[in-house]
């Protein structure tokens, strides 16, 4: 089944933010409306389970020698995941409520995944919840399972709040906690119109009634009053939250925030190239790029090449990419240019490739296979010089066209 035929399009809602943004609260709030129904767990769906797939896939070229990646068209990927997500969300809505028209699910963590989702389920709508950032590092570094300091936690909040914004999906809404706090009868109606779900006047006593009722609030310091920062930070608290996240805390207009400091970011896991083009992010500068991130890079030029898509070579080259084909330089658009100079290969496969150790750099060998199985080394390619997550040099040896293209 498509994505296209889904019996659930239209139905998902997915409440995502920062933990301890209130995300649970506001799920509540939603399920207030009897067309709403609510997965009472976090499912992990997408952050535990389809994200990991996904990255054990890819639809660059079929001869990819990249390890423990299989080729899979990404159509044909997102249609299979979203009839297994179907599958467990209409069980769930069974379940819960058969007759509801949506389904909230809430998974804090879906925050980082949320093009993902969005490609699985392009006719869902994203609420993402956002909370003072200083409320939100306090209360997390106060969990029993939360980070080590406040300053890890207020990187948490940075991360996850600078991911689901960088997403840049189109059916997107950002709600504030302060706002929901101060007026949640209005700020709900709001949110249930841009939903497409009526409001009447018992569902907003109903949220004004339910509203001021705590969840998941923080052990000895239990109330849901914005700004709690104010009374139970300490000085030096709110200097190693300042430090990590002054920066957005001011572009949100949490305008408490010192104007004079700057964000520093925690160390952490590095982000693989995929992560870091969704969001936005700057990337790992071109020394500590990896060989799986240079495979990946290489893989969607070769199969742009081979397919005549220059929007799919466009996306691994920089805008004044340097095209040297068989020693001589290669003009205009560079996409354009380098599919253009070079002969039809659709039936060429990869045989080898080596990454350079300085992690700038990769060379492929390309080769066609004979009836018997046998392979003719038939190109070479070396890419090189990576800028911002993309090549800036191209080097092609082998068939081309006589004349490169002007």
């Amino acid at each position: 089944m498509s994505r296209a035929d889904s019996p659930l399009a239209g139905a998902l809602i997915f409440v995502v933010g920062a933990q301890r943004s209130g995300t649970n609260w506001l799920q509540a709030l939603l399920a207030l409306h009897p067309q709403v129904a609510a997965i009472p767990s976090e499912t992990a769906l997408f952050s535990h389970g389809i994200a990991h797939l996904e990255e054990r896939t890819q639809d660059g070229l079929v001869s990819s020698t990249k390890t423990g990646r299989t080729y899979v068209p990404r159509d044909v990927f997102l249609d299979a995941a979203r009839d297994f997500c179907d599958t467990v969300f209409g069980t769930l809505r069974d379940a819960l409520d058969p007759n509801a028209s949506r389904l909230v699910e809430r998974t804090p963590m879906h925050v980082r995944h949320l093009r993902l989702i969005a490609d699985v389920y392009p006719d869902a709508k994203v609420v993402h919840l956002i909370r003072d950032g200083r409320d939100v590092a306090l209360s997390l570094a106060a969990q029993s399972w939360g980070p080590s300091s406040v300053a890890a936690a207020a990187q948490e909040w940075v991360d996850a709040v600078s991911s689901a914004r960088g997403a840049r999906i189109a059916a997107y809404r950002e709600v504030r906690h302060e706002a929901l706090s101060a007026d949640p009868a209005q700020v709900m109606a709001d949110l249930f119109g841009w939903l497409g779900l009526d409001v009447d006047d018992a569902l907003r006593a109903a949220v004004a009634a339910r509203a001021p009722r705590a969840v998941n609030v923080t052990a000895g310091n239990p109330s849901t009053d914005i700004d709690k920062w104010r009374t139970s930070a300490s000085a030096d608290d709110l200097a190693a939250i300042e430090a990590v996240a002054g920066s957005l805390l001011r572009e949100l207009r949490y305008t408490d925030a010192p104007p004079e400091a700057g964000a520093a970011a925690m160390p952490g896991r590095r982000r693989s190239w995929r992560e870091r083009r969704r969001d936005g992010s700057a990337p790992t500068p071109a020394s500590s790029t990896p060989a799986e991130d240079l495979q990946e890079l290489v893989d969607v030029l070769l199969s742009g090449v081979q397919r005549a898509d220059a929007e799919r070579v466009a996306r691994t080259l920089t805008e004044r990419c340097v095209v040297l084909v068989n020693g001589r330089e290669i003009f205009g658009e560079p996409s354009d240019a380098l599919i253009a100079a070079v002969i039809d290969h659709r039936d060429l496969v990869q045989v080898r490739g080596a990454a350079y150790p300085d992690g700038s750099s990769t060379a492929v060998h390309l080769a066609s296979r004979r009836p018997d199985g046998s392979e003719v080394l038939e190109a070479f390619v070396l890419v090189h010089e990576v800028s911002s997550g993309r090549f800036r040099k191209v080097i092609y040896h082998g068939p081309a066209r006589a004349e490169p293209v002007p």
